[in-house]
């Protein structure tokens, strides 16, 4: 995977359409090399939005203390 759309659904009904490419960091061995996107595997993230980009948090331990993130850019917004 090199990377990936997702559409989040804002309080206000719409729809914003963000996409991330995959990005350059340390791989296998310390290598630098292509990193995929990361994914939420949850259906309920929290979202900052910032100019152009949406940084996705969202929960990865049993109490839900320790997050992942990942910055998207936003493609398009669809009015509800």
């Amino acid at each position: 995977m090199t990377g990936a759309t997702l559409s989040l659904l804002l309080p206000d009904g719409r729809i914003a359409v963000v996409n991330c490419a995959s990005k350059w960091g340390p791989g296998i061995g310390g290598l630098n090399g292509r990193r995929s996107c990361r994914i939420p595997i949850v259906d309920d993230v929290n979202v900052e939005f910032k100019g152009k980009n949406a940084k996705i948090f969202w929960p990865v331990s049993l109490n839900g203390k320790k997050l992942e993130s990942e910055t998207y850019t936003i493609v398009s917004v669809v009015p509800k």
